[in-house]
C-alpha cells in the first residue's frame, strides 16, 4: 500500500492495524516489516506514517483530520480523548482533542443522522460546552479543502 496511498491513508491503515481494541498487529510489527520486503514496502512515507499512527483513533476520517493538524504544524491532538462530567458522572469520548485547551473536534459521519443518534450528540454536546469545552464539528465536505479547514481549526483554537 505504501506505493498507492498517500501518508493520511496509510496512517488510517496503520491506525485500523494497531487499533486497541481489535489489534491485527503491533506497532512494533509494522516496524519490524519495514526493515525488510521490497523497495515499496520501505517507502518513504511509511516510516513517518507509523510515526504518526495512533492505537485510539476509530475512523479513516479521524486518522486523516489528525494527520492533517500534525503536517500543518498544531500539536498532535489526543485521538478519543475521555472526559467525565463532573455534574453528571458520565464520560465522554472526544473525537480529536487538545485537552489543555479543551478544544475538540467532532467528526460526524452519516451515521449521525439517524433522529435517535442527532438528538443523543445534541445534549452530550450542550453537556461538553457547559463543562468549559469548545467543539468544532466537522463533516466530509470539510475534508475536501484542507487548507481552508486548517484556517478554521487554529482560527477556533484562537479563540
Amino acid at each position: 500500500m505504501g506505493g498507492a496511498l498517500d501518508l493520511p491513508d496509510l496512517v488510517a491503515v496503520a491506525d485500523f492495524l494497531i487499533h486497541r481494541r481489535r489489534r491485527l498487529a503491533s506497532a512494533a510489527d509494522l516496524g519490524q516489516r519495514l526493515g525488510v520486503g521490497d523497495r515499496i514496502s520501505r517507502s518513504r512515507l511509511l516510516t513517518p506514517a507509523l510515526e504518526l499512527a495512533d492505537d485510539r483513533s476509530e475512523s479513516r476520517p479521524e486518522s486523516r483530520l489528525r494527520v492533517c493538524c500534525v503536517r500543518a504544524g498544531l500539536p498532535t491532538p489526543a485521538a478519543n480523548y475521555e472526559v467525565t462530567d463532573v455534574v453528571t458522572g458520565r464520560g465522554f469520548r472526544l473525537d480529536l482533542a487538545w485537552a489543555e485547551l479543551m478544544f475538540a473536534i467532532e467528526y460526524q459521519g452519516d451515521h449521525h443522522r439517524t433522529a435517535e443518534q442527532w438528538r443523543r450528540d445534541m445534549t452530550r454536546r450542550e453537556q461538553l460546552r457547559l463543562a468549559g469545552w469548545t467543539i468544532l464539528e466537522l463533516n466530509a465536505d470539510d475534508l475536501r479543502d484542507v487548507d481552508a479547514l486548517i484556517q478554521r481549526i487554529r482560527s477556533a483554537i484562537a479563540r
